[in-house]
């Protein structure tokens, strides 16, 4: 996931990938989120590069669970 504001704070909560930068950056911060903060999408295009090559199926643990509780609501 990619994004700099408040309406991409839901969103990372499920994301496996984090890009953030501007206020999101800090939200991650604050809520131990994982990510990677960039200025410009050449870094997140070349750091995609590397995940797609070392880590292809890497799965943030508390965002599968979150997912699940997504699926699981009645």
């Amino acid at each position: 996931y990619i994004g700099d504001g408040y309406s991409d704070v839901c969103p990372v909560e499920i994301a496996d990938v984090v890009f953030a930068r501007d206020m999101l950056s800090k939200h991650c911060e604050k809520n131990s989120i994982t990510h990677h903060q960039f200025e410009d999408f050449f870094q997140i295009q070349e750091r995609l590069k590397k995940y797609m090559k070392e880590q292809p199926k890497y799965k943030r643990a508390y965002a599968v669970k979150e997912r699940k509780k997504l699926y699981t609501i009645e």
